[in-house]
């Protein structure tokens, strides 16, 4: 079922809370994909601008979105993606040694969707895949992304309602968002402890 749209995600972007927030997103649609993952790290929220990778990550890989073992993963929000992306590409280049570099896909992700009347986007990954600074390449655009929350629903419903602040249509929930509507029905607010009792 698809929560949000690529349309949805290139609007968030002018958003000022997109930059801190997007990372948060990514982090939930990978551990909603991959059941194998070593060491994650994408800090967001009050440290989405800490120094360093936007992300970490090393995982066993589930195509089409997690790569296999270490990934850096840097994200844009702003209006300039490809400018971004080579900023990011050309800094991780030059901060890490080539031998380093080859055991890590580089990946970039923004909410903005590619949209460059003169290179298609494979053409672009590939010019850079091409240059072997980094064991694989990837960049995910608003259209790659509209598909991987569609895969996970249920992290599409989650952000839709509390990141964008639109309720999913059909008021479907995670099982999350009922437990918290649910216990806050009671006076006090119920908690887990209380129904588990017996």
């Amino acid at each position: 079922m698809k929560w949000i749209s690529a349309l949805d995600l290139e609007q968030w972007a002018d958003r000022v809370g997109a930059r801190v927030m997007f990372p948060e997103l990514v982090r939930d649609l990978i551990s909603a994909s991959a059941t194998d993952i070593s060491e994650v790290r994408f800090p967001g929220g009050d440290k989405g601008q800490v120094r360093g990778f936007d992300g970490w990550l090393d995982a066993v890989g589930v195509p089409p979105f997690v790569p296999s073992d270490l990934s850096i993963w840097e994200f844009g929000v702003n209006d300039k993606p490809e400018r971004k992306f080579a900023e990011d590409y050309g800094k991780r280049v030059t901060e890490l040694p080539l031998a380093d570099r080859q055991k890590i896909t580089f990946v970039f992700a923004t909410p903005r969707s590619w949209d460059n009347p003169k290179k298609k986007l494979p053409d672009f990954v590939q010019e850079y895949r091409d240059k072997r600074d980094f064991s694989d390449v990837r960049y995910y655009d608003g259209v790659q992304l509209e598909a991987w929350l569609q895969r996970c629903a249920a992290v599409g419903a989650r952000h839709a309602r509390t990141v964008l602040g639109r309720v999913p249509q059909t008021g479907a929930r995670s099982t999350d968002e009922f437990w918290d509507e649910y216990a806050r029905r009671f006076r006090p607010i119920l908690t887990e402890d209380v129904v588990l009792c017996g």
